[in-house]
């Protein structure tokens, strides 16, 4: 039903708002949050104090925080640091923070493909 998609993005701005409060009160600077139905892709400002911190540590809190939103919702992580290239597989696409020609820090991407995926087309 079209009702069930309607009440679950209504139901999931709520989720939105815990999440990202939950990550205030833990001291995290939220750059960019976007959420697609149920995939959030989030970046957060670096940690200026604390060289030793990894991405899957940060992205552990995180997990920690938005299962404690709604104890039916658990949720997992994905991060650059799982990755010998550092760049993190979103839909066909591979993303990473990095600098431009301009030498500005962006968001950089490329396409992906996923090993698993066909290399045959169908006519």
């Amino acid at each position: 039903m079209d009702l069930t998609g309607v009440v679950s993005d209504i139901y999931m701005c709520k989720w939105d708002q815990g999440i990202l409060e939950g990550m205030e009160r833990a001291g995290m600077n939220t750059v960019m949050y976007k959420r697609y139905k149920d995939d959030v892709n989030v970046i957060l400002e670096e940690e200026k104090e604390s060289e030793t911190v990894t991405d899957g540590e940060v992205m552990d809190r995180v997990k920690l925080i938005a299962n404690g939103v709604d104890e039916n919702l658990k949720v997992t992580t994905d991060c650059g640091d799982n990755y010998e290239s550092k760049r993190v597989p979103v839909l066909d696409l591979e993303v990473w923070i990095g600098r431009n020609e301009r030498n500005e820090t962006k968001v950089l991407y490329s396409h992906y493909t996923k090993p698993v995926a066909s290399r045959a087309t169908i006519h």
